[in-house]
């Protein structure tokens, strides 16, 4: 579901904040969220990206498949 989804990423986000506190100079911020990595990839395709579900809802190339 999106929240598990959200979940992971809000992990991955907490891990890449306390490596860049750890590591004086490491940028880590190519790691991003995986709503904004949606809206990096299909932007301008989806009708509706105001959240990960929506933007997994309303992606044409997903038409015909379940998410959550």
């Amino acid at each position: 579901s999106e929240s598990v989804l959200m979940g992971l990423t809000n992990e991955v986000q907490a891990i890449r904040k306390k490596m860049e506190e750890m590591v004086p100079g490491l940028d880590l911020g190519d790691a991003g969220t995986l709503h904004q990595w949606y809206l990096d990839s299909y932007a301008g395709q989806m009708p509706d990206s105001s959240s990960l579900r929506m933007c997994m809802n309303t992606n044409p190339g997903y038409r015909g498949l379940t998410h959550p």
